[in-house]
């Protein structure tokens, strides 16, 4: 069996023959084989935090049983999902997204995050913090932030950042209470490390989690209206939070070890049979999607530019690294290309000048659009006046995406949409971009990302609440601007 690390202890302790190779992207799934003792019955590709990787080669036949682990689904949804089309197996870490990869893959399966015992224990020692967090504390992380920022004003509290697994447990054992934030909904590694290490978890309240765990059993849970006020309780009620964390640590050293896991992941696998599909297109966009959010190395950046085909997404892979994404977008269109691909020619025409060309591109564009009646009619108008690169334009353009149901892909935000626009909140964000307080896009923004569950409220978050505040808003957008201020923890305007 091939596999780059997580698992790989827990199937030897059950006594599964493990050989562990590092994946070269300029080599592929076929090199590792032969340099595997005997050929493995299974090749297990975990996704690797550090830096992606997906084998060019998958369509080969004679491989053999090929699964790939999902770990930041929460993220990464976007590209796991072509992973999840071409692979045999697809795991992941997140129940709740099961059913998009179940459509793409009927092999889909959720395999929580697992603790590696040596590391995550508890040790009986007296807890002397009161509140800890350890993670990322980047900037764009700005509902992280807030929330931290919001219990230091009220409590001794100690963050830490960029430590070490074995750093970051010894503070958790040492805590009476670890604080949980969940980027997009999600239950993330550090539920099971801080209750692994005896402290009394403190989350938001996300569906992921019950799944899993009970509140009030097994770690308690939080929202931006009783936030402090759990904190000050169970700081306090001593006797509770002792058997509340003590619970949570049974739980997650009886369930949710690696040992338990590979069991988990062992028995599904011995169901299942080959069923791999392979798509040139859908790797070409796999690999697109990885390049646009600079997830690859140079030397996997290379190495697949000489492998990705001549479809949309091959294209514009190349047209990404070579600086011509209008040449190469263009080479790629067909007569019977889907109405966003025009339609992304055309923007790119736009930017270059080139007029006459942008207008046949996106009329043609327009037109293939299946639906969106008034959107298209007020499109035509608008480009048989020239009155295109406006606020407005973008922002019909926007109405036609999120008519045909290309809205946004949950993770797959661009630093700049102007780039390669694909969905409705690229087309706003290009909106916004030229007038930064043009209302009817700022009001899409709002309504898309306080729709979603939970709330987006790490990207844009500041331009849709300064903009509506300057704005008589309508109740709809009033809503959604006190929602987005609710669950960003932005307390005070």
């Amino acid at each position: 069996m091939g596999v780059n690390s997580f698992l790989e202890e827990g199937l030897r302790e059950i006594g599964v023959e493990v050989e562990r190779w590092i994946p070269e992207y300029d080599k592929g799934l076929a090199d590792a084989l032969l340099r595997c003792k005997d050929k493995p019955d299974v090749i297990l590709i975990n996704e690797d935090l550090n830096r992606r990787y997906f084998p060019f080669d998958i369509g080969e036949k004679d491989l053999p049983l090929v699964c790939f682990y999902g770990i930041d689904v929460h993220l990464n949804s976007y590209w796991h999902e072509c992973a999840a089309k071409l692979v045999d197996v697809f795991f992941s870490t997140q129940r709740s997204y099961l059913e998009r990869f179940k459509r793409q893959n009927p092999n889909s399966f959720h395999l929580p995050w697992a603790i590696k015992e040596e590391i995550i224990y508890d040790d009986g020692r007296e807890r002397d913090i009161e509140i800890s967090f350890v993670g990322n504390m980047d900037p764009h992380r700005r509902k992280r932030r807030n929330i931290i920022d919001l219990v230091k004003k009220h409590f001794p509290m100690v963050v830490r950042s960029k430590i070490s697994r074995e750093e970051m447990a010894e503070i958790y054992r040492r805590s009476k209470i670890v604080i949980n934030e969940s980027v997009s909904g999600e239950v993330n590694f550090r539920y099971f490390e801080a209750m692994g290490c005896g402290a009394m978890l403190l989350t938001e309240d996300v569906k992921e989690l019950y799944y899993l765990f009970i509140p009030n059993i097994h770690l308690v849970t939080y929202n931006p209206a009783n936030l402090l006020s759990k904190l000050s309780y169970y700081l306090k009620a001593h006797q509770e939070r002792e058997e509340i964390r003590k619970r949570g640590r049974d739980l997650v050293h009886r369930c949710h070890t690696e040992r338990e896991r590979a069991k988990s992941f062992l028995r599904i696998v011995k169901r299942c049979q080959k069923r791999r599909r392979f798509d040139r297109e859908t790797l070409d966009k796999l690999y697109y999607f990885l390049l646009s959010r600079a997830l690859m190395d140079k030397v996997g950046i290379e190495a697949i530019r000489h492998k990705v085909s001549d479809s949309l997404y091959g294209a514009l892979y190349k047209g990404l690294l070579e600086g011509n994404l209008h040449a190469r977008a263009l080479s790629a269109l067909k007569e019977d290309s889907p109405f966003y691909h025009f339609i992304l020619c055309g923007h790119h025409a736009l930017i270059r000048g080139a007029k006459d060309l942008a207008k046949r591109l996106l009329i043609k564009g327009v037109e293939k659009a299946e639906r969106g009646g008034v959107w298209k009619h007020l499109l035509f108008k608008n480009i048989w006046k020239e009155r295109m690169k406006t606020p407005y334009f973008y922002y019909l353009l926007g109405r036609l995406y999120e008519e045909n149901g290309r809205v946004l892909e949950r993770g797959y935000m661009k630093m700049d949409a102007a780039v390669n626009p694909l969905f409705a909140v690229d087309f706003y964000r290009i909106s916004t971009s030229i007038e930064p307080n043009f209302f009817p896009s700022v009001e899409r923004l709002g309504l898309i990302f306080s729709s979603q569950d939970p709330p987006i409220v790490d990207v844009d978050i500041e331009t849709v609440i300064g903009t509506c505040l300057r704005e008589k808003t309508p109740k709809p957008i009033t809503e959604a601007l006190e929602k987005l201020v609710f669950y960003s923890y932005t307390l005070s305007l």
